[in-house]
């Protein structure tokens, strides 16, 4: 995943364009959730039955995730305008005193600490070290495809095989059952088949979704460092340095609202279309 790409698309430059971007791919997610767990048969074979149960199960878990992340984004907003109200403050000398914006900092800090804790938690949701989050579980389903695929592959080049072994006595015996096994074994051939092509329909549909939750990690990873800052960057005082992490706060969070916005439909989206019945 090219990460400069990725955080370019929450960059401050060009915020509408971006977060709408950020839309569009987060509506492939429930599309491909349903492509994985509802429109995606595997017939007779559980090669990826136990895949396509815990994909569901996944499924299930990110939607309770995206409606805890709607809360917390509402919380963000209005944490924004808070920030933003601070700053007009700060660069107010006339209408506020340093007592004034000392007490509006510390009310700040105090309200940044805690949405420091609650944004890690939430991003923690997608990916921790533990490898426990809902990008790690499907990652780990996604790199076990292949294998899936190579047993299938196993399996057939074994019954080729076996056809040829002559259980008879002569040449003419085996040429006989070379013929019978064409005809006899075309149906389990196509079957196979089936189960790779579907198996590579369920990765194409799952790599998709794991790059488009990647990029909501994104999201509340760059929210959490945001926050980081204001906290390592808010002291009392205005001083030089003071005014200088004062602005850059300023731009690092001028546009949050709009984010905020715009990963609200989004997201509000996502859930209508989890709603939605897939029509085979």
């Amino acid at each position: 995943m090219g990460t400069t790409n990725v955080t370019d698309l929450f960059s401050d430059d060009n915020v509408q364009a971006s977060m709408m971007e950020f839309g569009k791919g987060m509506q492939k997610v429930m599309v491909n959730f349903q492509n994985c767990t509802e429109r995606i048969k595997i017939g007779r074979s559980s090669a990826i039955s136990d895949h396509i149960r815990e994909t569901r199960r996944l499924r299930d878990t990110f939607r309770q995730f995206v409606e805890d992340s709607l809360e917390f984004n509402e919380r963000l907003s209005n944490y924004s305008l808070d920030i933003l109200f601070f700053i007009k403050c700060f660069k107010d000398f006339d209408n506020y005193s340093d007592e004034v914006v000392l007490g509006l900092m510390h009310d700040l800090l105090e309200k940044s600490r805690e949405n420091h804790e609650l944004s890690k938690e939430l991003k923690k949701k997608i990916k921790t070290d533990d490898e426990s989050g809902i990008n790690d579980r499907l990652i780990k389903i996604q790199n076990s495809l292949p294998g899936r695929i190579e047993t299938i592959n196993d399996e057939i080049n074994r019954k080729k095989i076996s056809a040829l072994i002559p259980k008879g006595n002569g040449l003419a015996s085996a040429v006989t059952r070379y013929v019978i096994s064409l005809f006899i074994d075309v149906k389990y051939l196509y079957r196979k088949l089936d189960e790779i092509v579907s198996i590579k329909d369920f990765d194409n549909s799952l790599t998709s979704i794991i790059m488009e939750i990647s990029k909501i990690e994104t999201f509340w990873g760059m929210q959490t460092e945001r926050i980081k800052y204001l906290i390592d960057n808010l002291e009392s005082g205005r001083d030089i340095n003071r005014q200088r992490a004062v602005h850059n706060i300023e731009q690092k969070w001028k546009n949050v609202e709009k984010e905020c916005q715009i990963y609200n439909r989004a997201m509000n989206d996502v859930l209508t279309r989890d709603r939605l019945i897939c029509i085979e």
